[in-house]
């Protein structure tokens, strides 16, 4: 392995983690739907939802990067 791949491979392994973590606690830390809309805060909850759905949409984006980039470096390295 070059000494590039492993720490990319590592490094989206972590990134797939966080982003898992992220959707884990928006889900134990915020009210159910059902909740949100009794207390009248629906709009805040669609809106935070929103934002968890984005950060795990860019977790999995760089995770997918980082793991071509690691890939790649096999690839090069066998070839060679």
């Amino acid at each position: 392995m070059t000494r590039y791949a492993v720490p990319a491979l590592i490094a989206a392994v972590i990134v797939v983690g966080l982003g898992i973590g992220a959707v884990l606690l928006g889900n134990g830390l915020l009210p159910t739907q059902a909740e949100a809309i009794e207390k009248g805060t629906y709009a805040p909850w669609i809106i935070v939802w929103a934002m968890v759905g984005i950060v795990a949409a860019c977790a999995l984006a760089l995770a997918v990067f980082l793991f071509s980039e690691g890939f790649k470096g096999l690839a090069n390295e066998r070839s060679r």
